[in-house]
């Protein structure tokens, strides 16, 4: 079994598949004690440019954002916690706020370049 830092980092990271890994990290409970990893600007900027190429669809982004909100063993980068915080929540709750497509990622990813 992998660790579960290595298994956040890949998730967070949406590194290929993460089926696995996301089933995989569910055998640890949920509650951390501590932050295993910290999701920063560039990986949010790495993600929208797979969905920007077709490479992740708006189910898989829902899925993915909605996997990582308000996860114990995760942190987000203090300079953008406030952006990140709400890239994630948007994205994970697109019934409440706004449908997962391009033009969404477009204004989303300006507002990371921006902070």
């Amino acid at each position: 079994m992998k660790r579960r830092a290595d298994l956040i980092e890949e998730i967070a990271k949406y590194k290929s598949d993460i089926t696995n890994a996301k089933n995989e990290i569910q055998k640890y409970p949920w509650d951390c004690e501590i932050e295993l990893y910290t999701l920063t600007r560039s990986d949010l900027l790495h993600i929208f440019e797979r969905y920007l190429n077709n490479e992740i669809t708006n189910d898989e982004l829902f899925s993915w954002a909605s996997f990582l909100e308000c996860r114990d063993d995760l942190k987000y980068e203090e300079e953008a916690e406030a952006i990140i915080d709400k890239t994630i929540f948007w994205l994970g709750n697109p019934e409440i706020n706004y449908p997962i497509n391009k033009q969404l990622i477009a204004r989303l990813k300006k507002e990371l370049l921006a902070n």
